[in-house]
């Protein structure tokens, strides 16, 4: 038997569904505690802009102990990307073959493949 399993991330702002690859889940520290959100990129954007003047102003003392890198994207475990990218070439799109594929083209995949 298989299974198949599918994580579909929710801006912990608005409540809404991420569409793959339009957000990330953004790790950060603040007064000795490590936290995590998950954002739609709309909302990323909110965040480093709110951010990145106290960044840019702080002094580097180190790295976070115990949290990763500031960024890491949001994806869904389900999607074949070898799939997907021998359809958007096949199709017109331009597509590495390696390394992020871009939310409009996954969704344009999944439309054309429902």
């Amino acid at each position: 038997m298989a299974q198949r399993v599918q994580t579909i991330l929710i801006d912990d702002i608005t409540g809404e569904e991420i569409a793959e690859g339009d957000g990330d889940t953004i790790q950060f520290a603040w007064g000795g505690v490590a936290y995590q959100i998950d954002l739609s990129a709309k909302n990323v954007a909110k965040f480093e802009k709110a951010i990145t003047p106290f960044v840019e102003a702080a002094t580097r003392v180190g790295k976070a102990s115990n949290v990763t890198p500031m960024r890491r994207s949001a994806k869904n475990t389900d999607l074949d990307t070898q799939a997907v990218r021998a359809w958007a070439e096949s199709n017109g799109y331009e597509v590495s073959s390696r390394g992020r594929i871009k939310g409009e083209i996954i969704e344009a995949f999944r439309a054309a493949n429902a």
